[in-house]
């Protein structure tokens, strides 16, 4: 029974825009029931929202918000998926998008910097590597942290302020 609730979910296939280019399928992975560790972070609510206030990730809902453990990149009709390199060992990829070119996509990632970053990562799609985006620190409470640009250049985000004051009681 305890290897059935443990086992992870399918993979979630998000398809590329087709503008010409190769098709291609980012493959994520999902992870299962949230660990101790998890389930133990800090949480705050406010109107309707339940979010870490120290990563700006909004938490696990359960209308479908989903946390990622890993990605790779397949290529249509018949590539091996190709694991994303580059990506943080800690913290939970809390969101991916491709670009309107379909070239790139963008990855965030809640807790990698010892526990406290939400973070901006570009992947190359034809090497799936991850390059990290130093200093953006974005913020995901009220939907997606970030989003692309039409020219599939540059993406816009929510970025959590340089300096704020202390934590409300």
């Amino acid at each position: 029974m305890a290897a059935l609730a443990e086992a992870l979910p399918a993979p979630q296939l998000i398809v590329s825009p087709e503008p010409g280019g190769p098709r291609r399928a980012l493959v994520a992975q999902p992870y299962g029931i949230r660990d101790i560790a998890g389930l133990a972070e800090p949480e705050l609510r406010l109107g309707g929202f339940r979010f870490n206030p120290t990563t700006y990730a909004k938490l696990r809902e359960p209308w479908g918000l989903t946390y990622y453990r890993s990605l790779a990149i397949q290529d249509f009709p018949t590539g091996t998926p190709k694991p994303v390199t580059g990506l943080p060992e800690a913290g939970r990829i809390t969101g991916a998008a491709w670009s309107p070119d379909g070239a790139r996509l963008l990855a965030t990632v809640a807790g990698f910097d010892a526990g406290a970053g939400h973070g901006l990562w570009i992947i190359d799609a034809d090497t799936a590597v991850a390059r990290h985006m130093d200093g953006v620190f974005v913020n995901g409470v009220l939907g997606p942290a970030c989003g692309w640009m039409s020219d599939s250049a540059r993406v816009f985000c929510r970025t959590v302020p340089a300096v704020r004051g202390p934590a409300a009681a």
